[in-house]
């Protein structure tokens, strides 16, 4: 949970400013691949995103080299270089998920769970409704 709310605040950082779309993404990829250290402990990384980071905590501890040690840290980074790799659709708020996408547009058609669409095949329409509208957007 933690390395999701740096990458939400990094996310809402990043929009916020008034840059170029392309260092947009470059600080929001350099904010992502600098997050595992940053929970780890190690926040030698965190100089220059002083937006969310003044440096170590009292009593904090450096957690980095054990992970690196047992073999986690690695495994880490390819995780969250696989986050880093999506900054550009992270920034536009998109997403690359066809089914993601297409849950959202009938969740759209159908209005949540306030009425019940299962009879008559009224459901079964809202979801050709949205097989049609993602075709042309």
């Amino acid at each position: 949970m933690r390395f999701r709310n740096a990458v939400t605040k990094a996310i809402e950082y990043r929009k916020s400013q008034n840059v170029s779309t392309l260092e947009k993404i470059k600080g929001l990829e350099s904010d992502i691949l600098n997050g595992p250290k940053h929970i780890l402990g190690d926040h030698s990384g965190c100089a220059e995103k002083q937006y969310f980071c003044s440096g170590s905590k009292k009593n904090e501890i450096n957690m980095t080299e054990a992970f690196r040690n047992c073999g986690l840290l690695g495994d880490i980074i390819t995780a969250v270089r696989r986050v880093a790799n999506c900054a550009n659709s992270l920034t536009y708020d998109v997403t690359n998920n066809c089914a993601e996408l297409y849950n959202a547009q009938v969740a759209k058609l159908v209005g949540g769970k306030r009425i019940n669409f299962s009879l008559k095949r009224a459901y079964q329409g809202r979801c050709h409704g949205a097989v049609c509208h993602r075709g042309t957007s």
